[in-house]
């Protein structure tokens, strides 16, 4: 495993009432009221090792280590929602895969906060661990300067927007709020029609780099939708030492149906080896993003049991004192992963405590005049993985309604033959995907 270190990439910030990784195609233009546009790759080096080495590569550095140091004092107000959430939506009781964004929800929802009043504001608030509107503000600010990065080393880029019905007034203060502190693009159109639905799925697809379009073109608006708020992440980073493509094999993969053949790859390397009462786990160090955290439960005890143990969050949460580790030479044998899912977040967020938004008890009355309540939250997530790093990317889509030098170690096997769960956590200690993979490809 490697350990974490200061190395990252940096981050600008830069907002000019635009958000997100990639420019408004011509469908989406039409329907455009103001764009807030992510950091662009302003670097004219291609090549990554060259970069690494450049004076550009080390100011930039240094600017974003401040961002990353002011979101890591900010984070643990957000472990509660990480490891609810993770429990919650995590769970399977079939074969099914799941893969799950906690920041990208994090996200959402607070601007689902942003919309509203009262109870209904105070339910979310507190799933989201903040005080008060101007707490979140700041803690999602300060997630998203510090993975907020394009450049030939690392792709981490979040993008928010909201769509607004041509019917309705809104109030101009909540929409400034929204694209001010969550840097968040603003449509309007005729909701329902196919001229919006198609804005909405492009812009979608263009910013999570058009992995989850099998779940996006399922995206649309209704003629009675008030608006719709929009989330997006989309990640492409590098293992830090990448595994040998000519040691993949072809290898069984024990899923809960029967055996079948995976794709795995093999490492070998001296790290920590942390475990719990039942499951072990190592992380690898993806090039200036964070860890990724395998998670493999021990032999006949299924995942859904390791997801109500409370030291895999503080393990995920980077409390490593608080778990048992010892350093080994571990082999590692992983599989390459093409994992997928989506899943509606009402239920869940319901047995959480957020109930009010969901009925005609909701308070919207910051945005609007107009009776509203929440009738679809939609969340989905894939996750690549290879011999050279790993690409994910998933969106949230909220429907509003109206009515140092070491002795030789001991050696460890850590072979992911059998379902296992994942997370990768960013530099800052904000959770971007986590996953329960039942089967390695979907």
């Amino acid at each position: 495993m490697n350990t974490l270190f200061r190395k990252t990439c940096t981050l600008t910030g830069i907002l000019a009432l635009t958000a997100g990784c990639a420019q408004p195609t011509a469908s989406v233009n039409s329907l455009l009221i103001a764009e807030a546009r992510a950091p662009e790759n302003t670097s004219k080096i291609t090549d990554p090792e060259q970069y690494a080495m450049s004076d550009e590569y080390y100011d930039f550095d240094a600017k974003r280590w401040v961002h990353t140091e002011a979101s890591q004092r900010l984070q643990p107000k957000a472990y509660d929602f990480y490891e609810k959430t993770m429990r919650a939506f995590l769970k399977t009781e079939d074969e099914e895969n799941k893969v799950y964004s906690p920041l990208n929800v994090y996200i959402a929802l607070g601007m689902l906060a942003e919309c509203t009043a009262g109870d209904t504001q105070k339910q979310i608030l507190s799933l989201l661990g903040a005080d008060d509107t101007k707490e979140l503000r700041e803690i999602i600010d300060a997630a998203w300067n510090s993975n907020s990065v394009n450049n030939p080393i690392l792709k981490e880029l979040l993008a928010n927007s909201i769509w607004l019905s041509q019917d309705t007034d809104f109030h101009k203060e909540v929409t400034d709020i929204l694209a001010q502190q969550y840097h968040a693009s603003s449509y309007r159109g005729q909701m329902g029609s196919e001229e919006l639905n198609t804005a909405l799925q492009t812009w979608l697809n263009d910013n999570t780099g058009h992995l989850l379009e099998e779940y996006a073109k399922n995206i649309k608006t209704k003629e009675d939708t008030l608006m719709a708020l929009a989330s997006a992440l989309y990640l492409k980073a590098s293992w830090a030492d990448s595994f040998a493509k000519e040691a993949t094999t072809e290898d069984i993969f024990h899923a809960k149906s029967g055996d079948i053949t995976a794709q795995m790859m093999h490492r070998s390397e001296t790290g920590y080896v942390y475990s719990g009462e039942n499951w072990k786990a190592v992380s690898l160090y993806l090039t200036d993003c964070g860890n990724m955290w395998f998670i493999l439960p021990d032999e006949g005890t299924d995942m859904n049991e390791v997801l109500d143990d409370p030291s895999v969050y503080r393990l995920i949460n980077g409390d490593y004192d608080s778990v048992e580790g010892k350093n080994y030479m571990v082999h590692m044998t992983i599989p390459k992963l093409d994992v997928s899912s989506q899943m509606s977040l009402i239920e869940e967020l319901q047995k959480l405590g957020v109930t009010d938004v969901f009925t005609d008890t909701a308070d919207f009355s910051p945005l609007t005049d107009k009776e509203a309540f929440v009738s679809e939250i939609t969340h989905a997530a894939r996750l690549k993985s290879d011999e050279d790093g790993v690409e994910a990317a998933a969106f949230t889509v909220i429907m509003m309604t109206e009515g140092a030098y070491f002795e030789q170690p001991e050696e460890f096997d850590f072979t992911a033959d059998r379902p296992f769960l994942f997370a990768l956590t960013a530099l800052d200690g904000s959770v971007l995907f986590t996953g329960a993979v039942n089967t390695p490809a979907s």
